[in-house]
């Protein structure tokens, strides 16, 4: 057994055994796409003032768009499983989320862990969205939390739905001009960290994507051409960490952040929470992509290289070796 083989089969019998929220080749796709779109703005007033005279100016920043869509694959076949039986086609509900801005900018795709969902990661989601980048969210056919069933195996289904999930976006009349194509991320936790692994990082992985955030779960070998973030927390007991940490050294060739949350479990700050965490997770990831996929109009960078104290450790290197000072890997 491959040492990749070995770290990705240890970390799906971890997950698969939690049974809890927390590679593959892009594939031939068919789009049947139906949307319902909601947008709300949020305005916020700003006064000036001078020696003589006093402004009121209103900004209005740009719209977040929230929509859904439903994307079916009949390439690809949805295996029985439970009650149901096989499927002939793979349908996908997606949410959406973007600034409603006529610039191109980047698309990340955020895949959810075993019986988690999209709509558990909402902070996240529109964090993403308010620094500009198109965000996909996928619930998975067989692992989502309202699929009534849990079927950890369907990871390489799952691998290939990210792929469908790009081509669709690309494809779809509203978003797919708002995308630019040569910049692409791929964000997942727990069970969706496998799958952002198998799509994203494996050599045989979709290679239009360019940076990959993993949290909460291991991977193997990793393409040279793709930069990764690790994030982990050190208490976690459905994933320890210690499978983050023999993944690292599977990264020496890439651009690589491990992030470790300090006293962090299996879904502080990843899942919706009031806790401290959330700011750390979402910061850095968003920071993250804004370095790596070269769109940064909110400042994301500046706000990730703030982040510190107690909560959280951090380690960088680039190809040629460890950086001694993590925010280094914002300089290049």
């Amino acid at each position: 057994m491959t040492r990749r083989l070995l770290a990705v089969t240890l970390a799906l019998g971890l997950i698969a055994a939690a049974c809890s929220d927390d590679g593959g080749s892009e594939a031939a796709s068919t789009t049947t796409t139906a949307a319902e779109t909601t947008t709300s703005t949020v305005a916020e007033s700003t006064t000036t003032t001078t020696s003589t005279t006093t402004t009121t100016t209103t900004t209005v920043p740009p719209v977040v768009v929230n929509a859904t869509r439903v994307f079916v694959d009949d390439t690809r076949t949805t295996p029985a499983t439970g009650d149901q039986p096989e499927l002939p086609e793979r349908t996908l509900d997606v949410w959406v989320e973007a600034l409603d801005t006529d610039d191109a900018r980047p698309l990340i795709i955020f895949n959810h862990g075993l019986t988690g969902h999209p709509r558990s990661h909402v902070l996240l989601r529109e964090h993403l969205a308010e620094a500009g980048f198109v965000v996909a969210s996928p619930a998975f056919p067989l692992t989502n939390q309202d699929s009534g069933f849990a079927n950890a195996g369907d990871i390489s289904g799952q691998v290939g739905d990210v792929s469908f999930v790009i081509d669709s976006m690309l494809e779809d009349p509203e978003f797919g001009p708002l995308i630019d194509p040569d910049r692409i991320g791929v964000i997942g936790h727990s069970l969706g960290g496998l799958t952002t692994a198998g799509a994203a990082l494996s050599v045989d992985g979709d290679h239009r994507v360019d940076a990959a955030v993993v949290m909460s779960a291991g991977f193997g070998d990793v393409r040279d051409d793709v930069a990764v973030m690790v994030l982990h927390g050190d208490e976690d007991r459905i994933v320890p960490i210690a499978s983050s940490t023999a993944s690292w050294a599977f990264t020496e060739a890439n651009r690589r952040m491990f992030v470790t949350l300090i006293g962090g479990n299996h879904l502080l700050g990843i899942l919706d929470d009031e806790s401290d965490y959330g700011p750390i997770v979402r910061g850095l990831a968003v920071g993250f992509f804004a370095h790596e996929l070269g769109h940064d109009p909110a400042g994301a960078v500046d706000a990730a290289l703030a982040i510190g104290g107690d909560l959280v450790t951090i380690e960088a290197g680039t190809p040629d070796g460890p950086l001694d000072d993590w925010p280094d890997f914002f300089a290049g």
